[in-house]
């Protein structure tokens, strides 16, 4: 699994799928914000619309890693769950995509994360969704524009205080 590969299906099988994509830097080493992306069980801690996570499965290997990850999200007032699968490559990425989720269609993306030259990092995220049935464009617009932004700066904000600890 790779994130082009990922993406490009989700935008072949699914042309309108909404896709989003942020960029931020951030004060500590790669490794240390790979750790908290890969942190599902702390999730609700830190992500504002994480209600819960729990790694059904992982398989630590040489040079990735790959976890069943069973989440819930509070999204427009509701709750609701989904199952990804992600593969990670310690301190540089981590890409995902959907098993099965209550209110997703397709959920595939990826955190890419960088070594910068001043030992901080800089983290993309990049995700494409397909919600199941029809949903206000308001539901969507809100997912992509207000609560992926929010969450990159909350993994932005807990990096950086883990990397003071």
């Amino acid at each position: 699994m790779n994130m082009v590969t990922t993406l490009d299906t989700v935008r072949q099988v699914h042309p309108k799928a909404q896709i989003a994509s942020f960029t931020v830097d951030v004060a500590c080493a790669p490794q240390t914000f790979y750790d908290v992306v890969t942190d599902y069980e702390n999730y609700p801690k830190f992500v504002p619309s994480q209600r819960s996570g729990r790694v059904i499965r992982h398989v630590p290997g040489t040079p990735t890693e790959r976890f069943n990850v069973d989440m819930e999200l509070s999204l427009v007032g509701k709750s609701v769950r989904y199952e990804l699968v992600a593969e990670g490559v310690p301190g540089h990425s981590l890409v995902w995509s959907l098993v099965s989720g209550d209110f997703m269609r397709e959920n595939a993306g990826a955190w890419l994360i960088d070594a910068l030259p001043n030992g901080q990092t800089r983290a993309t995220f990049q995700m494409a969704v397909v919600l199941k049935g029809w949903f206000p464009g308001s539901v969507v617009n809100g997912l992509l524009t207000k609560t992926c932004p929010a969450n990159v700066q909350a993994f932005k904000a807990e990096a950086e205080r883990r990397a003071t600890i």
